[in-house]
């Protein structure tokens, strides 16, 4: 079969959504346990050759990943790749591989059907124009290696023209510049995706990123008048965000004194319960009815 003319890269994020999952023109390309998240394989209908698949992790921790999980751990299918890890990974890529390609860092005889990256074949055709030798090899990340074999299946000769239609997209992948919650590597991965784009663009492929990632995006043009219109929004933006805490803490202090309230109004029904009504089981502090006629001694 023919390759496509259009390749999607797909990562863990929500706007992974936006892919063209529907659009049998597009190959896609994903990773690592992302299909936890994917509704494609219960799909009888959707095309397995439209897939590519990449676990680039070193074989050892893949080999480790049911030994991570333990007995009543939690696997939450909505934080990310190394939060989450599927025990029968290795399973699903045994048999994935059956059905679509499936790229490992190296071959291993568990997986006997899955492929090797081209390395090597990566960083000579990157290294066509790097003066200081002929592997270059600025790849911090899965996400990027993908973005260059892609690469590389639009346009076969690096110097030469992409194949007609040459597309390639990239949905789900933000690599926030600061990194993610708890400090994530995804900050300093980031550059390298970018720089992948850059080249793919210098080409002549079309690429696509949404609106919605960060990649590619800047918070100002540097020498442009209208600078510091992202800081505004986030001034803007940090000033709502304070009005609502202001009202969230207006609430709460009127919650508490409405609690105040009903705690003193509980209070004072529970003494008048006490006075005036004799008492259960001789909790009750009220006199028995017609105590003072009953003779003492």
């Amino acid at each position: 079969m023919t390759a496509r003319t259009k390749i999607a890269v797909v990562g863990y994020t929500q706007h992974r959504q936006l892919a063209p999952w529907t659009n049998p023109d597009w190959e896609i390309w994903a990773l690592n346990d992302l299909y936890m998240d994917l509704g494609i394989f219960n799909d009888e209908a959707f095309d397995l050759t439209r897939l590519q698949w990449f676990q680039l992790h070193p074989w050892a921790a893949i080999r480790n990943w049911d030994k991570e999980i333990k007995p009543g751990d939690q696997i939450n299918p909505g934080i990310g790749p190394m939060a989450r890890r599927d025990p029968n990974h290795m399973l699903w890529m045994r048999e994935a591989s059956k059905h679509f390609p499936v790229y490992l860092k190296q071959l291993q005889d568990e997986c006997p059907d899955c492929l090797a990256y081209p390395y090597d074949d990566v960083y000579k055709y990157f290294g066509e124009y790097y003066t200081a030798n002929d592997r270059f090899k600025y790849f911090t990340n899965s996400i990027t290696f993908m973005m260059a074999k892609a690469i590389m299946q639009l346009c076969p000769d690096p110097k030469g023209q992409p194949v007609e239609g040459a597309h390639l997209a990239v949905y789900g992948v933000d690599m926030q510049v600061a990194g993610s919650e708890g400090n994530s590597e995804y900050g300093y991965q980031r550059p390298s995706c970018e720089w992948a784009a850059g080249y793919c663009m210098g080409k002549g492929i079309q690429f696509t990123v949404p609106d919605e990632s960060d990649l590619c995006k800047s918070a100002f043009v540097y020498g442009d008048e209208e600078e510091f219109y992202f800081r505004k929004r986030l001034a803007a933006k940090k000033n709502e965000v304070e009005m609502v805490r202001i009202q969230a803490v207006n609430q709460r202090e009127q919650s508490r004194f409405q609690e105040g309230i009903q705690i003193g109004a509980k209070s004072m029904l529970e003494w008048l319960e006490r006075s005036h009504l004799p008492g259960d089981d001789g909790i009750g502090q009220a006199p028995i009815a017609h105590g003072h006629q009953i003779p003492m001694g």
